[in-house]
């Protein structure tokens, strides 16, 4: 079975105020991200691990203790914050409730969405707050199974 993946966009309507929840939420997933970008650039072979052991040699490498006193320092990176299993809930065509870091605390806010809907028979996958201007976007890429194409030589035979 193969899969079809695609993105749907759509704007994010919200209180003013929420906006800066947005742009908190963002900073603190860059700042995470690109703390454990440079620990694995500085620890490449933490990639040849399994899941479990790059988990266990990751928190050995950046979590402060008497033999490791200072662990990897971050770096500038700037991507949009994904919203994981957990972070997103109650999305209907119109609406989603997001969990966002205020600057002070997480906190679930409903927003209203406007733009493309979500085509039968696809899966969602997990959404993205993405900042274009001054304006919030959620970017949700979903799933589709197919069944695989016939390869070509049968195609060939069969179109003949």
């Amino acid at each position: 079975m193969a899969k079809a993946t695609t993105t749907i966009r759509q704007m994010l309507n919200h209180r003013p105020d929420v906006q800066a929840y947005f742009a908190a939420n963002q900073a603190l997933f860059n700042r995470v991200a690109s703390f454990y970008f440079d620990v694995i650039q500085a620890h490449v072979k933490v990639l040849d691990l399994s899941n479990k052991e790059a988990l266990t040699a990751l928190e050995k490498l950046t979590h402060t203790t008497e033999l490791n006193p200072h662990p990897v320092m971050p770096r500038t990176w700037n991507k949009s914050a994904t919203l994981y299993a957990g972070m997103w809930k109650d999305r209907t065509d119109s609406s989603i409730s997001i969990k966002v870091w205020t600057g002070a605390s997480w906190s679930w806010i409903r927003v209203r969405i406007t733009g493309c809907e979500i085509p039968e028979g696809f899966q969602l996958c997990s959404p993205q707050l993405v900042r274009k201007g001054k304006l919030w976007y959620l970017h949700t890429p979903l799933e589709k199974k197919i069944s695989n194409p016939v390869k070509i030589e049968k195609q060939i035979k069969t179109n003949k």
